[in-house]
């Protein structure tokens, strides 16, 4: 089983539709799914887990979110500051975050809540490295596979996000599962947004939505 944790955003916001806007023009898999999400923990497999062991993991990493965010009862902001791009066999443009500290505390956890489980972390992409950031957290908002589209983005986005830093509002802590060809949202973990209706029912599958995601 291949899974990965990652963190949607709240659609109404004038900066999610400004990215949204972004991503229907120069991200290819926009048209795959317009579910945007930024990794919180890079894809890891877990092997040889039973059903039981598998709600038992859903269950250590809701625990441990809700005490990581105890006490937190407002909406949680990300900042983004700029944005860079990397080339090669897939050109990928990306926002780079500053990580709230409760948001890199709750990384933490999890990463300790997957080790528990024996998962095993899969190599992942070389963007956004820092020393202070070895998940190397960031958004992709463009990607494909043709220079001059790149080129074209770059120079857009450094229009719309290059200049002033800007806000994203947190909705969901999200669990995706890969299924052939896609990943898609298994279960809510933790909500920052306390009228959706999962975030009273912490044990409900994301099963309703059937938007595969995109890393």
């Amino acid at each position: 089983m291949q899974l990965f944790i990652g963190l949607t955003f709240k659609a109404s916001t004038h900066s999610f539709q400004k990215i949204d806007s972004f991503r229907r023009r120069f991200d290819s898999k926009y048209e795959k799914t317009d579910l945007l999400q930024m990794t919180l923990l890079p894809p890891f497999s877990v092997d040889s887990m039973t059903n039981h062991e598998f709600e038992e993991f859903v269950d250590l990493c809701a625990e441990d979110l809700e005490s990581n965010f105890i006490g937190h009862d407002q909406p949680l902001d990300v900042d983004f500051k700029g944005f860079d791009f990397q080339t090669g066999k897939k050109n990928v443009l990306f926002l780079k975050p500053v990580l709230p500290v409760d948001l890199f505390y709750a990384q933490e956890v999890l990463k300790d809540a997957v080790k528990k489980a024996r998962g095993v972390f899969h190599k992942h992409k070389n963007l956004g490295h820092n020393g202070l950031d070895d998940l190397q957290t960031f958004l992709p908002i463009g990607r494909g596979d043709d220079p001059q589209l790149l080129a074209m983005a770059v120079e857009k986005a450094q229009v719309e996000f290059g200049h002033a830093p800007f806000q994203m509002e947190s909705q969901d802590i999200v669990l995706f599962e890969k299924i052939p060809g896609r990943w898609i949202p298994r279960q809510i973990l933790y909500s920052f947004n306390t009228t959706n209706a999962y975030a009273e029912k912490e044990d409900l599958p994301f099963s309703t939505m059937k938007t595969p995601v995109n890393l």
